[in-house]
């Protein structure tokens, strides 16, 4: 496992795809979003925004002193942050603690020289296919009472007040979530995610949701992820790039428009792995 800077080799098949002004990986990667500067810079305004909702980085008990933590899809104790591309910062500013590795976690795992105390996951929705096998290596991964910490957007928009009915934007978020599902894709974190932790193992399974605001009603920084989510997927479905453009253009007026008041849910999902000689939990 190579510690990653700038310069590590691509992966295997990792072809950088440009398009317009972002680059999307290959989909010989199995990896359909962007995957450049821009799109870093963009899931770091994410990253603030998801922080401030939360209010911190993470809900499970880990204690002050976890030894060994996973990040999976680390994207931009000691820590191990895997991703399918090198995009981690420089090794010089990298703690000695710390490694990052270019893998695919759908792959079997070979993480074999001690368990971890606490394994993140976050924006893996239209990245990973097999999520149940996930979570099981995840399960086989972590010591006894240790935790798992799963945090992603459930892909359909929605309204409360079902202003979104019949708009452009519900147009663009079907047509690009039925392409990813179509592809074989995991495309929604929801409340029945809470069963595929149970039947991996784990215990002490908790929920958490927070609603966030889409266009004028909310961050503005929103609307950039149009194009970004839909126009890979949706041009090996068979739309054309004219096509993706002007259902993105539709979409984004809807996201101006304020009597349309969008959201999409946040979810967060705690489990803890049993303990080896009992099911009782750590103290949180």
């Amino acid at each position: 496992m190579d510690e990653a800077g700038p310069s590590l080799p691509p992966a295997p098949g990792n072809r950088q795809e440009p398009f317009e002004d972002e680059t999307f990986s290959d989909a010989i990667q199995g990896y359909l979003l962007p995957n450049d500067d821009k799109e870093m810079q963009r899931l770091e305004l994410v990253d603030q925004m998801i922080r401030f909702a939360m209010g911190g980085l993470h809900f499970a008990p880990v204690g002050p002193n976890p030894q060994k933590v996973l990040d999976i899809g680390t994207g931009s104790g000691s820590v191990i942050g895997n991703d399918l591309s090198p995009t981690q910062p420089a090794s010089l500013s990298i703690p000695p603690n710390v490694r990052f590795i270019v893998d695919d976690v759908e792959e079997e795992w070979e993480y074999d020289d001690s368990p971890f105390d606490f394994i993140h996951s976050r924006y893996m929705v239209f990245a990973i296919k097999d999520m149940k096998h996930l979570i099981q290596q995840s399960f086989n991964a972590l010591r006894p009472g240790g935790w798992i910490e799963v945090q992603d957007f459930d892909s359909k928009i929605n309204s409360p007040d079902d202003t979104i009915k019949g708009t452009c934007l519900e147009h663009w978020d079907k047509s690009t979530v039925d392409a990813f599902a179509n592809m074989g894709f995991w495309t929604r974190l929801e409340p029945s995610f809470a069963e595929l932790l149970q039947d991996a193992g784990f215990i002490n399974i908790q929920m958490r949701k927070f609603p966030i605001p889409l266009g004028n009603w909310g961050p503005d920084e929103n609307n950039a992820v149009l194009e970004a989510a839909s126009m890979a997927v949706l041009t090996r479905s068979g739309w054309t790039e004219q096509e993706v453009y002007a259902m993105c253009a539709g979409a984004r007026n809807d996201t101006r428009n304020h009597d349309i008041h969008a959201k999409m849910d946040f979810y967060v999902f705690t489990a803890q792995k049993p303990l080896a000689s009992t099911d009782e939990p750590d103290n949180p």
